[in-house]
């Protein structure tokens, strides 16, 4: 098939699209087209005045922060980047160097010229991603017709923005559907439908991460069964209702109302007293500090410690979604990331002027999947995931999920793994089944080492693995179970009860930091430059 792609943008996710779509039909060829229209003077003094008509005196300050935002990326230098940098495939220089992916940028998407070159393509299909409105003259080009995705479930929620008008309803899911182009506004015949939850503390930003990553699956079964022939579309339901980007002010009231459920919020005093404690550590005290490290060529290795990502929970072994998408971006964009992997084997810069910074994951969480990885691809940053392989393959509840929630959670499938392995991430071991090592006897504890061992080499075809000890206290693991350790072969261990790592590194106690809910940006950049409530 000759697959055209409709967008006004190349961002990650739309990347994340076409890439996907790409490696799902390695017979597919694809032509993007770019709305990238070119804007005079006039034109954008004519858009500003009437944004600030709309939106009134926030029009202001909003402008000027985006404004800011992109003259100080324009002009800042990226800290340098990881050779085990996750998610290459899906960068933007991937896409244009793609054997089967040619990409135009127009001025205007339906005007002559675009629709002559997707027609010189030949489309049998034609795909709209976060595309402008297309005009019959484009979107019937294609033999098959023009698809879209849309990130709300029709005809409820058709126009825009993702999520926003469905969290102001109070509604308990926002749909994802996938539907034919025709000359109304998300009124085509449908194809596929799916739905996600919002959770008791789902953001926007959040929610919108959870509905990039369903539609990129929506899309890639409907190629599917478009080419088997297998495709039913169905007409609309009557009704609905048409949305349109609401004022910055009900944006503003919307975002008061999903941040009053936040537990981290505390009395006044007591939250500026804590954010002048961690800015004087980080922005005053830290900074010479971690300069001297470097110049002694010492600079410390900080690996931060994450379990679940999710909006269901707020406890210590869980981050919010848009609280990790934060964290993610401000370590991409400020620090060396570098991957376990990196450490392990002394690749690492330890003349910065800055700690060296590395993230991984426990246990083996669906959320992991499904709400991890796509920001750790977005923002490139490594992360080994430690997971427990019996518990992976049988997708069987943790004891502490049992004690603690009363429930057990989804686990990550060990295709989900190999997917996730496939774009750039890496995995260890964290037993067979979540065991206490230092409690067990000799026997059990070299099923659970040995047997974890053989399941990652197995299934991921990883000779080098590495393995942190659950609950990752001093007292949950012994030098015997040390030993056997290396006995076995694996490379390499960590623990989590805190403490950076200097350039006296011992493979065998490598320490990592938690990181959950509580952490703000400020208390993570705190983190970040060394400190560490454990010391």
């Amino acid at each position: 098939m000759n697959i055209v792609i409709f967008t006004a943008h190349l961002d990650f996710n739309v990347r994340w699209n076409i890439v996907s779509l790409a490696d799902q039909y390695p017979d597919c060829r694809f032509s993007v087209l770019v709305h990238a229209p070119r804007k005079g003077a006039s034109t954008l003094l004519r858009n500003q005045w009437k944004n600030l008509r709309r939106h009134g005196w926030r029009w202001i300050p909003y402008q000027g922060a985006e404004i800011v935002g992109l003259a100080a990326g324009r002009f800042a230098s990226r800290p340098q980047q990881s050779p085990d940098r996750p998610g290459q495939a899906f960068t933007l220089e991937a896409l244009q160097q793609h054997p089967r992916i040619a990409i135009k940028r127009v001025a205007a998407i339906n005007g002559p010229e675009a629709c002559a070159w997707a027609a010189e393509r030949q489309p049998d299909l034609g795909i709209a991603l976060g595309a402008p409105i297309l005009k019959p003259a484009l979107f019937a080009l294609p033999r098959m017709g023009t698809i879209n995705l849309h990130k709300g479930r029709l005809p409820h929620y058709r126009g825009m923005p993702p999520g926003f008008w469905e969290l102001h309803n109070g509604e308990d899911s926002v749909g994802v559907t996938v539907h034919r182009v025709d000359a109304g506004l998300d009124t085509g015949d449908i194809l596929l439908e799916a739905s996600v939850p919002v959770d008791r503390f789902s953001t926007l930003r959040g929610l919108k991460t959870k509905l990039d990553r369903v539609g990129v699956e929506l899309v890639c079964e409907a190629v599917g069964r478009l080419r088997d022939g297998s495709a039913a579309f169905k007409p609309q339901p009557q009704g609905g209702s048409t949305n349109t980007r609401p004022p910055l002010a009900l944006e503003a009231r919307l975002a008061r109302r999903l941040a009053a459920r936040d537990p981290s919020r505390g009395s006044l005093p007591k939250v500026a007293a804590k954010q002048l404690m961690f800015m004087a550590y980080a922005r005053a005290w830290m900074p010479l500090v971690n300069w001297l490290h470097g110049r002694a060529n010492q600079q410390r290795v900080i690996i931060l410690l994450y379990h679940r990502v999710s909006d269901q929970f707020r406890d210590n072994v869980t981050i919010g979604i848009e609280r990790f998408d934060e964290h993610m971006a401000y370590v991409a964009k400020h620090f060396v990331t570098v991957s376990l992997k990196e450490i392990v084997e002394g690749r690492i810069p330890r003349n910065t002027s800055k700690p060296v910074i590395a993230v991984s994951f426990d246990d083996g969480y669906l959320d992991n999947y499904e709400n991890a990885a796509p920001v750790l691809l977005k923002h490139g940053v490594p992360c080994t995931f430690f997971v427990s392989t019996e518990k992976v393959r049988d997708n069987q509840p943790f004891d502490h999920d049992m004690r603690a929630l009363g429930f057990g959670l989804d686990n990550m499938s060990w295709e989900q793994i190999r997917r996730m392995r496939d774009w750039g991430l890496h995995f260890g071991s964290h037993t067979r089944n979540h065991v206490n090592l230092a409690e067990i006897g000799d026997e059990l504890a070299l099923e659970e080492l040995q047997g974890s061992l053989n399941d990652i080499r197995r299934e991921l075809g990883q000779e080098q693995v590495f393995i942190a000890y659950p609950y990752g206290r001093k007292h949950h693991i012994t030098a015997a179970r040390i030993d056997m350790m290396k006995q076995l072969g694996y490379a390499a261990c960590f623990s989590a009860y805190g403490g950076l790592n200097g350039s006296d590194l011992d493979l065998f106690n490598i320490r990592r930091i938690g990181v959950n809910w509580a952490f703000d940006l400020t208390t993570l950049q705190a983190r970040l430059r060394g400190w560490d409530k454990t010391r």
